[in-house]
């Protein structure tokens, strides 16, 4: 995702179209099952969210998020149900976690790419 001042500016200026072109973008991945991994910070949590879950409310508690996903994506409940969906919260950190907690959020982020990683490689699909 764009951030950190290294992206060209987005052609569109409202959430809805850079979000329509984050998901062409996305669409354009090679998968073998058409999921991807999202992770963003500030701007970039608030993208992720609105090609996650749309114009949905999003601001509730971790224990909460459950029912957004299904509300906004019914078809979702089965990612939630079978574990593909997971909700960390970094303890002491804020708005800014890559920043206030680097060290936690950075071994979250690489537990969670290894948990990736180990999935996908027991199913035969991985590398």
């Amino acid at each position: 995702m764009p951030g950190f001042g290294d992206s060209d500016d987005s052609p569109f200026a409202d959430m809805a179209g850079f979000v329509g072109l984050l998901a062409k973008s996305i669409d354009q991945l090679p998968t073998s099952d058409g999921s991807v991994d999202l992770v963003g910070f500030s701007f970039g949590g608030l993208a992720a969210a609105h090609l996650a879950w749309g114009d949905a409310d999003v601001t509730v508690t971790p224990a909460g998020i459950p029912d957004i996903i299904h509300v906004s994506r019914p078809n979702a409940g089965a990612q939630c149900a079978d574990g593909r969906t997971r909700v960390c919260v970094v303890p002491a950190a804020g708005h800014w976690g890559q920043y206030e907690a680097g060290q936690s959020v950075n071994e979250l982020l690489l537990q969670l790419w290894q948990d990736t990683e180990n999935s996908l490689a027991g199913a035969g699909r991985g590398a």
